[in-house]
């Protein structure tokens, strides 16, 4: 998706909890994970269908972040 204001800005679009929204694609998956609140070990984070880690780029048209969590 590219959004036009003068510069060319190359987005991608996230999912997360049921809502869309729309991010600067390259981000780093850690900064997006903070961005959002969550810690790495909360999320999975998703990009055009594979799982990446924290440590990664974010490098995608679609991105999907899963809330996981575990009960002692």
């Amino acid at each position: 998706m590219l959004i036009f204001d003068g510069h060319i800005k190359i987005v991608a679009l996230l999912e997360i909890d049921g809502e869309e929204r729309e991010i600067k694609d390259g981000i780093h998956a850690e900064e997006l994970l903070k961005m959002l609140g969550l810690y790495p070990d909360e999320a999975i984070i998703i990009v055009d269908g594979k799982p990446i880690t924290c440590h990664d780029v974010v490098e995608g048209r679609r991105v999907r972040v899963i809330r996981v969590g575990s009960r002692g």
